[in-house]
């Protein structure tokens, strides 16, 4: 019976889809809330990935059910980004690999001063005010 029931695949796919699916959703605006609800989601699809179910092709279906898990004010702010190559300025076959920041509202682009001396561009440093989950804060980009 012991063995039976641990070893029972089907059994074990649907008990942690339930924790994925039975996270409780945020109680106010923090990094902490985040975290735990990342972590809730995370552990169960590790869990999953090990029984060799396809959790990497269920990227729609998590992104949902994580925005359904957030507050109003947190859902609004979150960002995609993206693997991006960057041919460098010096040579066209020296490609880098960054990763960008996906906001089709914004009105000015950023990039580390590290890819920009990598890449072989000229850039200018700006404080601007960020604000985030959690509060504002002021960085020199």
């Amino acid at each position: 019976m012991f063995i039976d029931r641990y070893e029972n695949k089907l059994r074990l796919v649907f008990a942690h889809l339930s924790s994925v699916f039975s996270v409780k959703p945020m109680k106010g605006e923090s990094s902490q809330e985040i975290k735990r609800i990342i972590s809730s989601i995370s552990s169960p699809l590790g869990a999953l990935e090990s029984l060799k179910r396809p959790v990497s092709k269920w990227d729609d279906v998590l992104v949902y059910q994580i925005v359904l898990l957030l507050d109003s004010e947190t859902h609004h702010v979150l960002l995609s980004t993206a693997m991006v190559s960057v041919c460098s300025g010096l040579d066209d076959n020296d490609v880098i690999i960054a990763r960008a920041l996906i906001d089709q509202g914004l009105q000015t682009s950023f990039v580390s001063e590290s890819l920009c001396q990598r890449v072989n561009v000229k850039y200018k440093s700006v404080d601007v005010p960020i604000s985030g989950v959690g509060g504002q804060k002021n960085f020199r980009l």
